[in-house]
């Protein structure tokens, strides 16, 4: 009878540790090791390109019909940055609430600032998504940081970089086409927002200072309305590129002097569009410009 009871406690005892070998084992193997949160979600998006499996990525701002600049962080919002071993934010002071939640829970040793890696100014454009070597050194920054915090994963962090930058070289390599193929070509554009794009597609922009101004939120002054009311009538540009996010009367009625000029709208977005990748939507706007070429 003792025996029975010897056996049966073994028994027991050995399903036991297996039972916990199994469970921490599989905890092990599920464990998320690289937590990374971003204002924005294009940039979230590389990022998980980036650290794939052994890491995840979380976005503040998710839809497109939420304005970054004049956004509310929540509780929530601070819980996923304290959390963070990687935190991704525009900068230039287009996320500016960010950095209260970063410096709270001092976690500015964690930060990649894509103003800082372009380096640019603090007064500068902050639409620095829509240049084109944006990408490409976002991508290697993220790479140098996921290899800091996980060494033992590094050719399979550098394997996905060097796969999604591939990606971006044909984005690159059909920008460079047109510039070459097509040359200088002069625009008018409602807001800065596509300005780094179109610049590098070799694009002359007419309108700055009235951009700027709606930019803003200040009403253009009564010269820069005449400047590019006469870069319609007289056919200077070949396009007018309109933010379709900003509601403007500004710029609703100089489109519709474009549009009785026969100049054509381009339409942009500020933000990634719903169901878009980030590369999708550069294409996607590359491709517009493409037509404006072939058009003239």
């Amino acid at each position: 009878m003792h025996k029975n009871r010897y056996y049966i406690f073994l028994t027991l005892f050995i399903v036991f540790l297996t039972f916990n070998f199994f469970t921490l084992n599989t905890s092990a193997n599920s464990k998320i090791n690289i937590k990374i949160v971003s204002s924005l979600n294009f940039y979230g998006e590389v990022a998980q390109k980036i650290v794939g499996k052994y890491g995840s990525t979380e976005n503040i701002i998710n839809s497109p019909s939420i304005d970054a600049e004049d956004y509310t962080p929540t509780i929530k919002d601070a819980k996923k940055i304290s959390d963070a071993q990687i935190i991704i934010e525009n900068g230039l002071k287009y996320d500016p609430w960010l950095n209260n939640l970063i410096e709270a829970n001092d976690k500015q040793d964690s930060v990649i600032n894509v103003g800082k890696i372009m380096n640019k100014k603090m007064s500068d454009n902050p639409h620095i998504w829509y240049d084109p070597q944006t990408l490409s050194k976002l991508v290697n920054k993220i790479l140098l940081s996921c290899d800091e915090l996980e060494p033992q994963h590094k050719k399979y962090f550098q394997h996905n970089a060097q796969t999604y930058l591939q990606e971006v070289n044909k984005w690159h390599n059909q920008i460079n086409r047109l510039r070459i193929q097509h040359g200088n070509k002069r625009i008018a554009v409602s807001e800065p927002v596509m300005n780094y794009l179109l610049e590098a597609a070799d694009f002359k922009i007419e309108n700055k200072k009235f951009a700027l101004s709606v930019e803003e939120g200040v009403d253009p002054s009564p010269k820069q309305m005449s400047e590019t009311i006469a870069l319609f009538k007289k056919h200077k540009v070949i396009a007018f590129v309109v933010n379709s996010q900003n509601s403007d009367q500004s710029v609703d009625y100089l489109a519709n002097i474009a549009k009785h000029n026969h100049i054509p709208i381009v339409y942009t977005t500020e933000t990634l569009p719903n169901h878009m990748t980030y590369l999708e939507w550069m294409i996607s706007q590359t491709n517009k410009l493409q037509k404006l070429y072939n058009a003239n």
